[in-house]
């Protein structure tokens, strides 16, 4: 039995989109079903309200997801009814809310010591991060309530092109901030029920930032993978997806 899958969500589905195409160009296998991929806006539209819950029914609202929700909505922006899971990217994504004015006026006690910086404790920075995620969660509930099976599959992993980076923080302590500001979502959607997908291990050094061949080209994109970091983390999601259900095959995409 193969299950179909529906990804949709922020602008990181195009680089899964990208790998899709790269792994059918080069006659190779896609390893999971993929019946559409709906990327509906930057992560920033997703900090504001885009969605609208009518009894049985969530209507996506944001005027820049028209055109972009083909299979995924009705022509009113009525989501339809998935033919099988979906996969959804968001919530995971930092660069943004790294890039703020939060961090050039605050710093936690696990960055380095920042005199110019007034301090924040862990406590008051997980309520900022689930504060900047609040209608992503609400959305996420909805769905939820409604039936609908959800696994977040993660943003790719931070970049030497993060703004933050030229403020005066250090790497090793972009790299703890990334990694708290993501661990902050994962506690809360774990509590929910659903599952993320991290990105391959593969794809990062040491240092936890992501390797240069699986960046986009474009200098001044700070946070996206390309096509080689796409086909990469579609194995990690059929990875994933063949260890919690090893009777199915999510492959045949």
């Amino acid at each position: 039995m193969t299950r179909e899958y529906r990804l949709f969500g922020d602008s990181h589905c195009n680089a899964i989109m990208g790998g899709k195409l790269a792994l059918q160009a080069a006659g190779k296998p896609v390893p999971v079903r993929l019946a559409g991929v709906n990327m509906l806006g930057a992560a920033t539209v997703f900090y504001g309200d885009f969605h609208v819950r009518r009894g049985n029914d969530i209507f996506l609202t944001h005027h820049l997801f028209k055109g972009r929700m083909a299979g995924l909505c009705d022509d009113h922006g009525r989501m339809l009814a998935p033919a099988g899971d979906f996969l959804v990217s968001l919530g995971l994504h930092t660069q943004t809310m790294l890039a703020g004015r939060l961090f050039l006026n605050h710093a936690p006690a696990f960055a380095s010591p920042r005199p110019a910086r007034a301090f924040m404790s862990e406590g008051a920075l997980s309520a900022v991060v689930l504060r900047y995620h609040s209608r992503t969660l609400d959305f996420l509930r909805d769905l939820q309530d409604l039936g609908a099976r959800i696994t977040i599959v993660s943003a790719p992993p931070p970049t030497r092109r993060f703004k933050i980076l030229g403020t005066g923080y250090a790497e090793e302590d972009v790299a703890a901030l990334d990694r708290f500001l993501r661990g902050v979502m994962v506690q809360r959607l774990d509590a929910m029920g659903i599952p993320v997908i991290p990105p391959p291990p593969q794809v990062s050094d040491e240092a936890g930032f992501m390797l240069p061949p699986y960046q986009i080209a474009d200098e001044n994109d700070p946070h996206h993978g390309n096509r080689d970091y796409g086909a990469l983390m579609i194995g990690q999601i059929a990875a994933f997806l063949t260890q919690r259900e090893p009777h199915l095959q999510p492959a045949d995409g």
